[in-house]
């Protein structure tokens, strides 16, 4: 029987392809120890894999939905302390109101109060949350309201100032105005006037907001409407008291005419305010809900990480064993080949 002696190229062949594989298991081990996780989830886990791919899918679904609670909690907080300036105003306005009638009062003061409040309830309902008008609707890339007291008049101030002149006859502005009755006077703001504030005049002449609220998910089986825009009855009755005031002929009425001006412009600031206090009721319960539902899927979430992470993780002190034993076999792997590499039939010439 022949026996062929292995040549030293054979063998160094040998150990570099045994080194080459040591190399990947190597490299395998240390990413599990550096991960806590199988480096071949699919080889590792077989069958069960789609079954962990599935637990990740509804962990990340999970994770989606709470960011945007938080994006939507921060635009509700919002619209909640915006609507709580409004309901200041509009309380505020009717005190003023109710003082003007008793001759406590100056009419230019009230006027000038309208305006300013006008003015800052404009920029309320114009306020932006990440760039989104929050009380825009689905409309969030326009501006909900135009600022109403301006040079040259905006369109919904020309149609007011028309309305009045086609029910008396003259401008807000002519003094003619004095001769205008209190009974006059309630049915053309209880008419009239109150019909541009009503779909579908008000949103053709004074608001840019859409009807369609934004439709938004706050859990895997929930989804919710924001309840307030620029449409919202709160928000119309207020524009509405405040316009009342300013162009009506207020300055040039007689006494009983302003009175029922004011009680009638007071009325639509308490309704307003009912309105607005009942948004935020609305608002509230929506906040609660997404309360009640990110308490509930962050429970789901931790529940379905720990699963993924029980199918996922290895035996850290079982890879570290690995690891150490494989970097002793390059080690040894590393030194056969040097002493291999100095083998040479030169030395025995």
């Amino acid at each position: 029987m022949n026996v062929t002696a292995p040549s030293t190229l054979a063998l160094r062949e040998m150990l570099r392809t045994s080194m080459a594989r040591t190399q990947v298991h190597l490299d395998e081990a240390s990413a599990e120890v550096a991960s806590g996780r199988h480096d071949d989830m699919g080889l590792a886990l077989g069958a069960d894999t789609a079954r962990v791919i599935d637990l990740r899918g509804m962990t990340d679904e999970i994770d989606t939905i709470l960011h945007t609670n938080d994006l939507l909690s921060s635009r509700l907080s919002q619209t909640q302390s915006s609507m709580t300036a409004m309901v200041a105003l509009a309380d505020g306005f009717f005190e003023t109101l109710v003082a003007s009638r008793s001759g406590g009062v100056d009419r230019a003061i009230v006027v000038a109060d309208a305006r300013a409040r006008l003015e800052a309830v404009t920029d309320i309902v114009s306020s932006t949350n990440n760039g989104a008008f929050i009380f825009g609707g689905d409309n969030t890339a326009v501006r909900p309201l135009e600022e109403y007291y301006t040079e040259p008049p905006t369109g919904a101030r020309l149609a007011i100032h028309t309305a009045f002149a086609q029910e008396f006859g003259f401008l807000p502005d002519d003094p003619q105005a004095s001769t205008i009755s209190a009974p006059r006077m309630q049915s053309y703001v209880t008419g009239a006037f109150s019909a541009h504030f009503q779909a579908p005049v008000w949103q053709a002449e004074f608001s840019s907001a859409s009807d369609t609220a934004i439709a938004t998910r706050i859990s895997v089986t929930e989804t919710t409407e924001s309840p307030v825009s620029a449409n919202s009855p709160g928000v119309r009755d207020l524009i509405a008291a405040f316009v009342a005031v300013i162009d009506s002929g207020t300055d040039a009425l007689d006494a009983e005419a302003f009175d029922q001006l004011m009680d009638t412009a007071g009325s639509m600031a308490r309704s307003a305010g009912t309105a607005l206090v009942r948004s935020q009721a609305e608002v509230g319960v929506l906040q609660d809900r997404i309360a009640v539902a990110n308490d509930r899927m962050t429970l789901q979430r931790n529940l379905l990480a720990k699963d993924s992470a029980r199918a996922e993780s290895v035996d850290v002190l079982e890879a570290s064993s690995r690891l150490t034993r494989l970097i002793g076999q390059l080690d040894v792997s590393f030194a056969v080949t040097s002493r291999l590499q100095q083998l040479s039939i030169l030395n025995y010439l």
